[in-house]
């Protein structure tokens, strides 16, 4: 999915609010009760060492998970590479990745 990149990466969900939809069924879709907030969500992978962000994912309304968002990016990573994530991805293991 990118180019070049360092061996240690960091993986995570990142949420920006979003003005509120005025359509009812979009409100419901883009609502996060957790964050009580309207917000869009996107899954991005940054270099450990230089802070480049070396990915981002599609944009996807704030309600999905961030395993889910990241099974469905169906990201491919390095050989060997390290990737460092938070408990919002317990359970995605991707093959050929180190996690820590």
């Amino acid at each position: 999915m990118f180019q070049a990149c360092a061996a240690a990466l960091v993986l995570d969900g990142t949420e920006r609010r979003r003005q509120r939809p005025q359509d009812g069924e979009l409100q419901g879709e883009h609502y996060r009760g957790k964050k009580k907030a309207h917000t869009d969500k996107n899954v991005l992978i940054v270099d450990e060492q230089t802070g480049e962000v070396l990915y981002r994912s599609a944009t996807e309304v704030g309600k999905i998970h961030d395993k889910k968002l990241a099974d469905k990016a169906q990201i491919t990573y390095p050989n060997a590479a390290t990737v460092a994530k938070d408990t919002g991805f317990q359970g995605y293991e991707p093959p050929l990745v180190l996690a820590f």
